[in-house]
């Protein structure tokens, strides 16, 4: 906050003001220098005062950016979100100070972070016709017809619709601390309930809990991983049974003509529980590295989605496990 006064003075200087004009400015920068410490210390109500007063006096964007500071630290988010949207949406000439044009990026930067916070209410009429209903909130006019939104502070907020010759709808609805929109419903005419709905709050975007990165490619490589060790385990149990049986057929490793085709059966039971093992292994670090890599940002594609894919592969005297991702 201490650049206020230096920003002041420079615009003094530049202006080559009359001696009432510079009086209003040395006052300024006096109230508005308290403004500043009275928000260090985070007393709102003071400092909106004295910003106020200073802004009375001269105009600077950082007069209004302590404005919207200390109505957003009252809870008063709807005027915090106006002031600061008037304070970014005003044209600076190329000669403004750098504090200036500091605060409309700072002004900015907390607006974004506020409509995050800021809740909305829209009201909606049946049973009636909505031009021949009037309503309300917190006894300020809400346009039926508009069918938009508008932004309030949370807590409670009293809505009331009115229409010639119909009983009056009456409700106080509490808004959360967040973004969003909660749908009042206000039925009138002869249909109408004696107990009206609940109001219905829809979330915003950011208020949406954000979808992980799916671990359905590291789900697949386990469970290829699986099959492969049990087909591993469970032919290499026939591969040791069958060895066992030509062991004591083949004295000395000396096996008979006939006995080929059951040497060959074996050894090929032998390489399939190889294989299995090793798809087996390949599938259990496949699923590893996904899960590890999973929390990384998925990277963005161009034209045809790309689904993960993850398959076993075979080869001569090898195996083991490939993906697309």
């Amino acid at each position: 906050m201490r650049r206020i006064a230096l920003a002041l003075a420079f615009v003094a200087v530049l202006g080559a003001p009359t001696l009432a004009y510079a009086d209003d400015i040395d006052r300024a920068r006096v109230l508005a220098q308290e403004a500043g410490d009275l928000l260090d210390d985070k007393k709102w109500e003071p400092a909106l005062e004295k910003a106020q007063q200073a802004e009375a006096l001269y105009h600077a964007p950082i007069h209004t950016s302590m404005i919207a500071q200390a109505l957003e630290g009252m809870n008063r988010y709807a005027e915090a979100v106006a002031v600061y949207e008037k304070l970014v949406a005003e044209p600076l000439p190329s000669s403004a100070p750098a504090p200036f044009r500091e605060a409309q990026v700072e002004a900015k930067q907390r607006l974004n972070a506020l409509l995050a916070r800021v809740p909305s209410m829209m009201v909606r009429v049946h049973g009636i016709p909505k031009e021949k209903a009037t309503a309300t909130i917190d006894g300020q006019p809400f346009d039926l017809e508009a069918g938009i939104a508008v932004r309030l502070d949370p807590g409670d907020h009293e809505v009331k619709v009115t229409a010639e010759g119909e009983k009056p709808f009456v409700k106080t609805v509490t808004l959360p601390d967040r973004g969003g929109v909660t749908l009042v419903e206000a039925r009138l005419g002869k249909d109408a309930p004696e107990q009206q709905p609940d109001p219905t709050f829809i979330p915003s975007k950011a208020d949406e809990p954000s979808q992980g990165p799916s671990r359905a490619p590291a789900i697949i490589a386990f469970s290829i991983g699986a099959i492969g060790i049990g087909v591993g385990a469970v032919t290499g149990v026939m591969f040791l049974g069958r060895l066992g049986d030509l062991k004591d057929r083949c004295p000395d490793d000396q096996c008979a003509l006939e006995d080929q085709e059951e040497i060959d059966s074996t050894g090929l039971l032998g390489n399939i529980s190889t294989i299995g093992f090793g798809v087996g292994a390949a599938g259990v670090v496949a699923g590893v590295v996904l899960l590890a890599v999973g929390g990384s940002k998925p990277r963005a594609t161009t034209g045809k989605s790309a689904a993960a894919k993850v398959e076993p592969w075979l080869g001569l005297g090898s195996a083991g496990v490939r993906g697309a991702f």
